[in-house]
């Protein structure tokens, strides 16, 4: 639990679809992310596979048309991130000028994204709940080592706990896979599909 990958949200958008399929309700799209968006801000998108734009509170969604294929490095520390707590710490950061400008550069990522430029999305990407992290604490070193052992970016996913890097190539996945694999425990390896 805790580690910002949306499991209660993705166990709810298909429980959603399930009892639409099981009881033939023949609930339209619109009607299911009516029914996902009391459940959880992050349930609706989580409805459908793919890659997509979510605004307001996760309720307006956008698909967005990709054929990149990427590797991640997932670690998943052995601390836990209260949600409401990061949530709180956030809104008391809300305001703040990295906030502004990160919050900026959505588009460039959605471009970069319909350009397979991965270059630029990495250089681009940003977590917000990352600004609300004590520079001291093991989220920010797996950061540090993800990009030690050549990640083109690293992030904290969701409101934590887990981190990402992202590499271009299988080779330098598997490679710093295995060398942040003596460090740290809990680690996953993937790639986009």
């Amino acid at each position: 639990m805790e580690q910002g990958f949306g499991g209660g949200s993705a166990d709810a958008a298909t429980f959603i679809n399930l009892m639409n399929n099981l009881y033939e309700l023949n609930l339209s799209q619109e009607e299911k992310i009516d029914i996902a968006k009391q459940v959880g801000a992050d349930v609706p998108v989580l409805l459908t596979n793919g890659l997509k734009l979510m605004e307001n509170i996760g309720e307006k969604i956008t698909k967005i048309d990709s054929k990149m294929s990427y590797y991640f490095v997932i670690i998943k520390p052995d601390i836990t991130l209260n949600t409401g707590e990061m949530y709180r710490k956030l809104d008391n950061n809300f305001f703040s000028q990295d906030f502004i400008k990160y919050n900026n550069e959505v588009n460039e990522v959605i471009k970069s994204i319909k350009n397979q430029d991965l270059l630029t999305i990495t250089k681009n990407l940003y977590n917000s709940f990352d600004n609300v992290i004590e520079k001291e604490s093991v989220i920010t070193k797996i950061k540090e080592d993800f990009i030690k052992f050549g990640a083109m970016a690293s992030f904290m996913t969701g409101s934590g706990s887990a981190v990402c890097g992202i590499y271009k190539e299988k080779k330098e996945a598997k490679e710093s896979y295995y060398k942040l694999k003596e460090k740290y425990k809990n680690m996953f390896y993937a790639k986009t599909i």
